[in-house]
């Protein structure tokens, strides 16, 4: 009798039937993702970020006003929107909130109220508010705010007169 090495061997058709199993899996993952594509569209796998009205006009008035607009900021994508910094084009403006970065998920908004001062100011004031976030196809959403300033009116009393009759 002969002594034959009792290793344990594997059977031929197992390495190519492992093979042929991860190449079945790898292709079911792909079409999941691609039916995810073509379902969700390719903004199912990255931040979008979305302002329906990134620019406001305001009406004329009065030097010293302070003009108040709160924008949506939406993220309509997949994966969490990251706003970086929102920085402003001049010191008559201030963001609200102050403090970045935020966090806006998936499907959800962000309100940005933007405060704009126009003491000191005067003829057409426009300031720009660039929000830095995430979004590969967006990287820097411009929001903007426009008015025309005029000149504050002041009260003027009118001058007093003494209007009783001199004697005499």
């Amino acid at each position: 009798m002969s002594l034959e090495s009792t290793e344990h061997r594997r059977p031929r058709g197992a390495t190519a039937m492992n093979v042929a199993l991860w190449v079945a899996v790898a292709l079911c993952a792909l079409s999941v993702g691609l039916n995810a594509m073509r379902v969700y569209g390719p903004a199912y796998f990255r931040a979008v970020i979305q302002c329906r009205n990134p620019s406001v006009a305001f009406e004329a008035v009065p030097e010293g006003e302070q003009l108040s607009q709160t924008f949506d900021i939406k993220n309509v994508g997949g994966l969490p929107l990251i706003l970086q910094e929102a920085t402003t084009s001049c010191g008559c403006t201030k963001v609200d909130p102050a403090e970045f970065p935020v966090k806006v998920r998936p499907g959800q908004s962000l309100l940005l109220t933007v405060v704009l001062d126009t003491s000191g100011k005067k003829g057409t004031l426009s300031a720009t508010i660039a929000v830095r976030c995430n979004d590969p196809n967006t990287p820097l959403l411009k929001l903007k705010m426009t008015t025309k300033v005029e000149p504050a009116t002041t009260q003027v009393e009118p001058e007093r007169r003494d209007v009783t009759a001199a004697s005499g």
